[in-house]
């Protein structure tokens, strides 16, 4: 019977190509370049390339999130919802969730009780199904291969439907530092209610990263359009600023927009004054650019 996880590595960089289809928004995205940097307890940037430039930044605690839209010249911070996250990657899964599911772990933000689950074979899947309840109602199913313990599929059901659906395969053994971990390298994120189809094709993993603590920063560059959301919902209203040009410094813009739900936590508002430019990698990247620089791969 299955009734461990595999232990996570301290830090982790996963690079993949991602092609995903979103009919809600109308967005269709072929072997987009995807780098994932993750570091425990719960830190990670995501950063999205076109021909080795990067379009769009999103670091998290777990909490709280920063992103920084090139093409855009925008910058948002907020909380770090299923809804937020999903501007960089649409798998509307919370940044703590997505960074579980990465180490080749489930969800667990909506579970009621971890510790009570049932645990039984699936003839028809072919492996062992751990099934949990969930806060909201809803029925989440994770199965395990066995004897090699890889969780190939998790799917969330209303009873009636599915509303979500993880695919893993191609898993591959890893080592660093003496020790062993199985992930895979084709995932497939399936959410039929947001009629959207997620794939990432992992090409390398880098298990035991060391990065510098600027890696997990990202500060908003002179010039850039500040937003920092004050509800939960991706499209409301929240503070806007003018982040104003390192030279000269000019006073901050006035708020465009302050509609917020007033019983929704107010996000720290992001600074509205110019940041230094980085020196070094010790220093937070303020560009949005990917992290070259400031993590070393430890030897």
């Amino acid at each position: 019977m299955i009734e461990r996880e595999q232990t996570m590595p301290q830090a982790m960089r996963m690079m993949t190509k991602v092609d995903y289809v979103d009919e809600s928004h109308g967005q269709r995205v072929v072997g987009q370049d995807l780098v994932i940097s993750a570091q425990q307890p719960a830190n990670m940037r995501i950063t999205v390339s076109a021909f080795d430039k990067a379009v769009s930044t999103l670091v998290t605690d777990g909490t709280g999130f920063s992103l920084m839209d090139v093409s855009q010249n925008v910058y948002i911070t907020g909380l770090a919802t299923p809804e937020n996250i999903a501007r960089i990657l649409p798998v509307y899964l919370s940044a703590r969730d997505l960074y579980r599911v990465i180490y080749g772990q489930f969800p667990m933000d909506g579970v009621d009780n971890a510790d009570e689950f049932l645990l039984e074979w699936d003839e028809e899947k072919g492996g062992y199904c751990k099934t949990l309840s969930l806060k909201n109602g809803f029925i989440e199913k994770v199965y395990y291969d066995w004897p090699k313990g890889d969780i190939f599929l998790i799917t969330v059901s209303d009873g009636d439907s599915i509303i979500y659906t993880y695919e893993a395969s191609a898993f591959k053994t890893y080592t660093a530092n003496h020790q062993s971990w199985r992930y895979p390298n084709q995932i497939l994120f399936k959410l039929p209610k947001q009629k959207t189809d997620v794939r990432l094709r992992v090409e390398k993993r880098d298990m035991d990263v060391e990065f510098s603590d600027a890696v997990f920063r990202l500060l908003p560059p002179g010039g850039a359009r500040i937003i920092v959301l004050d509800s939960l919902e991706p499209e409301s209203s929240g503070e806007e600023f003018a982040q104003p040009q390192t030279e000269p410094v000019q006073p901050q813009a006035e708020v465009v927009s302050s509609e917020v739900e007033s019983e929704s936590p107010r996000a720290e508002p992001a600074p509205t004054e110019a940041e230094p430019a980085p020196s070094n990698g010790n220093e937070a990247d303020s560009t949005g650019n990917s992290e070259t620089g400031g993590e070393t791969a430890a030897p």
